[in-house]
């Protein structure tokens, strides 16, 4: 800790056992994977005390022994155990056909040693493509060796354009379908296998009179780069759903397109363009601002930090191996408390302990307005985040830090909270529930705490320091708050302390932390099935849920409501619940792809951003944006038995149509629909403009008439129909409708 310069405590922590001593691997052993690629499976090793019983927090590090000269690599060289004792890290495979070894050792412990082994196979290799010389929408056979057995496994590409891959025979040969959108000529045909690319093949691609022949409930994502004039679509009445979108992140920039239809058989006389609209945004309340703009002054601190020298990786601060006994019940100390929204001021405060838990010591401030907790209230409101709501994040996530040693997070309830917001902000922009500052975790930081410290607001109901709020009020809102910013805190201290990295990106982080809330939310509808736990037995949630998941249903509900007006990955200004639900519904969608591991991969890591979310889902952006842009629409299609359409593009967790449904349903006044957006209607002959900014889309729907046997499809810059720039990264996803 000295590194952090962490100083004295009013309570110095008292240390015991227990400790870790052993260490055994319990997965990812003797694995087999390509060349270049990415084992299947994680490296896990289990510690253990003295007795064989699992240490939770133990710090195992991780290094490439034998094979990192050609290029074998870990995905992180630290890991912290969970609550099972169980630590892992993901392996690359070098270029070699060698066997590599990985070393795990505990960190206080250099000479408690596992070894694991993996061996690196051929690379997957193309041989030939046959017929070698092919237009679009003809059939193919891609023949080679080391394919995966799994079709979906594979993915065929020729230059740039990817292949519908419709079959696999053992690991030898694939049957494809040829994409559209390739330019005549020459042209390189590979297979990516996983995450390891094949050699190129030379083919011949003669035109592009084929089709692009999608069956009912089957979609494609096409490059807005290759899309120019390419692409024809079956007609003979069939109905598409098309969703141009720009996979960048790059900011809010706008991206205005134009889409046409062109039946060859009736002409192309184009209709009169069609604008999207984009509305003004309405900006997130109180508390949202402000939890944005902590996050932004903590990024300026860690410069300022690492700049003076007082910062560097330390993992150990991510747990300790002792338990330490926690302060006495009535002991005191004192907080600088954050007391001006714009950061510039502090008040300093003396408060007593209140409740003690393994996870979290609960200091009540001694100045405390009318109608404050009990003794009782406060010890059933501990309890619910120390034996409850910790371990869920901890679990999702990964440990916090713990540089004060004291073993535990330290909750404030404080009314310095309640003043952040002033009675008139309080009645038109909301007001703050509770915080988290990363400037306690840089104790040379002036104003620090030096410790893991979560501030809310007390009862207060008279109003006496802003708005009235009841016990029921803390009680309701306080815990999905909680959640949310022990996400922020975990993060900072995987990110910044343990690794020196930066701090997680605004989107990503902000998303993460609404994860946090909606897994809680999980939690309480798994422990209470409808009907149980419900006022009205038609809800969907039940009452203990509904402060965790209904808001993020809400923000994503408003995500949609005008396609293409909000960036997924941009938080703009001071953002807007959009974005934020924007954020949370590609994080739902990818936890369903991926599985909910993903979301503690993305937080133990000093990956950021979009390359975080590449790096830990071994895919890129813009393959996810494209089916995660479909997916929310074609999700729970009316109709149409869910398991029907393809997992990639549905959620499997929740069902969207249900949810706002419901909220339709709820609305006395009429104006909420039962969807919240309607594709814009496009026939044959047509042509509509619109505009999406980086990180959104919009949803067209494409009907043609029995009597069009093909429909072209056009994709462009709205001027003119003109190519867009590769770091446009705009793309067009392309679903066929029952």
């Amino acid at each position: 800790m000295s590194a952090l310069g962490c100083g004295s405590h009013d309570d110095p922590p008292t240390a015991s056992t227990p400790h870790a001593a052993a260490l055994a691997v319990t997965n990812g052993n003797d694995q087999s994977a390509p060349a270049g690629g990415l084992l299947a499976q994680p490296l896990k090793a289990t510690a253990t005390d003295g007795k064989g019983i699992p240490v939770p927090g133990a710090i195992v590090k991780f290094r490439v022994i034998r094979g990192g000269e050609t290029g074998t690599a870990m995905t992180d060289t630290i890991a912290v155990a969970g609550f099972d004792g169980t630590a892992s890290v993901g392996l690359r495979l070098g270029t070699a056909l060698d066997t590599s070894i990985v070393e795990a050792s505990l960190s206080d412990q250099p000479t408690v040693v596992v070894q694991f082994r993996a061996t690196a196979t051929p690379p997957p290799r193309l041989d030939a493509v046959v017929p070698a010389s092919f237009s679009a929408g003809d059939t193919v056979r891609m023949r080679g060796q080391f394919f995966n057995l799994a079709t979906d496994g594979n993915a065929a590409f020729f230059g740039s354009a990817k292949a519908r891959v419709v079959r696999g025979d053992a690991d030898t040969a694939l049957t494809v379908v040829v994409p559209p959108c390739v330019s005549a000529g020459a042209v390189s045909a590979r297979v990516v296998v996983g995450s390891v690319a094949t050699n190129a093949v030379a083919t011949t691609f003669v035109g592009s009179s084929g089709l692009l022949a999608l069956q009912p409930l089957e979609g494609i994502t096409v490059s807005g780069a290759d899309l120019a004039s390419c692409l024809q679509l079956a007609g003979g009445g069939a109905s598409y759903l098309l969703v141009p979108q720009s996979a960048a992140s790059n900011g809010t920039r706008q991206l205005n397109f134009a889409l046409a239809a062109e039946a060859p058989t009736l002409g192309t006389q184009a209709t009169a363009p069609r604008q999207l609209i984009v509305p003004r945004p309405e900006p997130l309340a109180l508390g949202n601002q402000f939890d944005l703009a902590l996050r932004e002054r903590e990024a300026r601190l860690v410069a300022d930090a690492r700049a003076s020298g007082a910062l560097r990786a330390q993992p150990s601060v991510l747990a300790t191996q002792t338990q330490v006994a926690p302060p006495a019940l009535g002991s005191q100390r004192s907080f600088q408390v954050l007391s001006k929204f714009d950061g510039t001021s502090f008040k300093k405060i003396t408060a007593r302990v209140r409740y003690a838990g393994d996870h979290i010591v609960l200091y009540v401030d001694e100045d405390q307005p009318a109608g404050a907790f009990s003794d009782d209230e406060l010890r059933t409101f501990g309890d619910l985040f120390d034996r409850t709501l910790y371990d869920l994040d901890v679990r999702a996530f990964g440990n916090e830090s713990d540089i004060d040693g004291n073993g535990r997070v330290i909750f404030l309830l404080t009314p310095v909270v309640n003043a952040l917001t002033s009675t008139t902000s309080c009645s038109t922009q909301g007001f703050i529930t509770g915080f988290h500052y990363g400037l306690d975790l840089l104790p040379t930081q002036p104003n620090s705490n030096r410790g893991e410290i979560f501030y809310a607001l007390v009862p207060d109901v008279d109003g006496s320091r802003s708005c009235s709020h009841s016990k029921e009020d803390v009680e309701r809102l306080v815990p999905a708050t909680f959640v949310h910013e022990f996400q922020h805190m975990i993060s900072f201290g995987q990110h910044v302390l343990a690794r020196g990295g930066e701090g997680e990106t605004l989107w990503l982080n902000e998303g993460l932390s609404h994860i946090a809330e909606e897994l809680a939310g999980k939690t309480y509808e798994a422990k209470f099935p409808p009907p149980l736990g419900r006022t009205d037995p038609n809800q969907l949630f039940p009452d203990s849920a509904q402060g965790f998941v209904t808001a993020n249903m809400r923000n994503a509900q408003s995500f949609l409501t005008t396609p293409g007006s909000t960036s997924m990955d941009a938080l703009s200004g001071n953002g807007t619940l959009a974005e934020r639900g924007g954020s949370w519904l590609f994080l739902r969608w990818l936890g369903d792809q991926k599985g909910e591991s993903i979301y503690g991969r993305l937080v133990q890591t000093s990956r950021t951003g979009v390359a975080n979310v590449e790096d830990k889902s071994n895919e890129t952006f813009a393959s996810l944006f494209g089916d995660f842009a479909t997916a929310v629409y074609t999700d729970s299609l009316p109709g149409v038995p869910r398991a029907s359409v393809p997992p990639r593009l549905r959620l499997t967790s929740r069902n969207l149509r249900q949810i706002f449904k419901r909220f339709s349903d709820i609305d006395r006044t009429g104006q909420t629909p039962v969807f919240p957006f309607t594709p814009i209607g496009l026939a044959a002959g047509g042509r509509a403009t619109g505009t999406v900014i980086s990180g959104s889309m919009a949803y067209y729907q494409l009907t043609t008439t029995p009597n069009e046997a093909t429909v072209g499809l056009r994709f462009g810059r709205a001027a003119d129909l003109s190519p867009f720039d590769t770091n446009d990264a705009m793309q067009i996803g392309i679903f066929r409708l029952p």
